[in-house]
């Protein structure tokens, strides 16, 4: 089966298939937000870290998402903060 036909899903703690459509960070948290009633601090924190991964040019599609790209990520905001 060719891999844009896959299904997506987490098996022990490790990753198999692809999106469809390459999801973002963005569609994957609204995602979530919408399946469930989270608590209104956690929408807060959740649109934060939303607003620094767009201003970061965070526009990787998960199945993209590496160790490396949360490294950089991180490193910036915490220079962002420094600064």
């Amino acid at each position: 089966m060719p891999p844009d036909e896959r299904t997506a899903h987490w098996s022990k703690r490790r990753w198999h298939g692809s999106f469809a459509v390459p999801a973002t960070l963005e569609t994957a948290i609204s995602k979530y937000l919408r399946s469930g009633n989270p608590a209104a601090r956690t929408r807060e924190e959740y649109s934060t870290t939303l607003r620094k991964w767009e201003e970061w040019n965070g526009g990787v599609p998960i199945d993209q998402l590496g160790r490396k790209e949360v490294r950089d990520f991180l490193d910036w905001i915490y220079e962002q903060a420094v600064t």
